[in-house]
């Protein structure tokens, strides 16, 4: 029988195509914006990149910021 849980809540499993990029930026995650090394500069263009990504999807203009937070009480 097929189904769709949609009782998650706050613990919604990431989705699988997420989950296998994030894996694939583990072995260069550091600092954000704070760093000059090269696992830093790699951490910094992907978020800004995923910036760039969700401000096209939204339909965000040109002076728009995207933020990103850790949750919807942050948000």
């Amino acid at each position: 029988m097929r189904y769709a849980n949609l009782d998650l809540a706050a613990s919604a499993p990431a989705l699988t195509a997420v989950a296998d990029h994030v894996a694939a930026l583990l072995p260069y995650y550091a600092s954000v914006h704070r760093g000059a090394g090269y696992a830093s500069q790699v951490s910094t263009a992907v978020l800004e990149r995923a910036r760039e990504t969700v401000g096209r999807f939204v339909g965000a203009r040109e002076d728009d910021v995207v933020v990103f937070t850790r949750n919807t009480t942050d948000a």
